[in-house]
């Protein structure tokens, strides 16, 4: 289960599960809710009628098979795939044997949307992070979602 943790700057909101502290930076305008479906994180643009719009989330999954980056990457776009309509893949990257990610648009609901995930690699979990936003909001939210990505910290809790 998901805490809060005390932080001087009020824009930085921190969570901790049983095994890590994970820092998301949270910005202006945005809100967020714990434990949304099967997300820890869901975090969402306020001015927006429904959560579809423009969200981040986070969540943890167990990784049983040991799968390496590339493996966990392509497994993913494969879901993302099945979920969208007219899928089209941006870009996919494996940084190093332990993160990666990838950018992609697809249609749902008549709307074409744009998405971008990292994925970390930690110990036997795997650790995700994505952006989605519909495609034509894309060039005002990529600073915040750049911003939100660029803050993330995942540390060992002690």
């Amino acid at each position: 289960m998901l805490i809060d943790v005390k932080n001087k700057n009020e824009n930085i909101i921190s969570y901790t599960d049983d095994e890590y502290i994970v820092q998301v930076e949270v910005l202006p305008g945005w809100k967020i809710i714990k434990n949304f479906h099967n997300m820890k994180l869901f975090i969402y643009k306020e001015d927006e009628n429904y959560l579809g719009n423009s969200n981040f989330n986070f969540m943890v999954i167990d990784n049983k098979n040991n799968s390496k980056i590339s493996q966990v990457l392509r497994r993913t776009k494969i879901d993302v795939y099945n979920d969208f309509e007219n899928f089209s893949l941006v870009q996919m990257e494996s940084i190093n044997e332990y993160s990666g990610w990838f950018s992609c648009k697809g249609m749902k609901e008549k709307k074409m949307y744009y998405m971008k995930q990292f994925i970390y690699l930690i110990e036997k979990k795997i650790y995700s992070f994505t952006s989605c936003c519909l495609e034509s909001y894309r060039n005002n939210l990529d600073g915040d979602f750049n911003r939100v990505f660029s803050s993330i910290e995942i540390n060992k809790n002690k």
